[in-house]
């Protein structure tokens, strides 16, 4: 795999960033609510990567403990903020279960 490292030219400074993805609140149709990942649901990171489904299609295939979890969900809230990345969590809208991510 080729990776590119990609910089504004140097006169383009003053120009913005990417901005990020707009708050959508959280979405639902009664059964399924989605709202975004926050570093509260990383045992849903954790449980929803850790299954092994998910193991199989993993790059590396390795299991995440409960710090990597809590990590990775910590983070989504500044990938969202920046436009890197829009994580979800589904949650089960009458138990309040987190049911995976996407």
């Amino acid at each position: 795999m080729d990776t590119y490292l990609l910089r504004q030219p140097a006169d383009a400074l003053g120009t913005p960033g990417p901005t990020g993805f707009p708050d959508p609140g959280e979405l639902t149709d009664g059964g399924l609510t989605l709202r975004p990942l926050a570093a509260h649901d990383w045992q849903v990171v954790r449980d929803e990567h850790n299954d092994e489904e998910s193991l199989r299609w993993d790059f590396f295939g390795e299991a995440f403990g409960d710090d990597v979890a809590r990590q990775r969900a910590a983070q989504a809230r500044r990938e969202w903020r920046s436009g890197r990345a829009a994580r979800f969590v589904m949650v089960d809208a009458a138990t309040g279960e987190g049911a995976g991510v996407i």
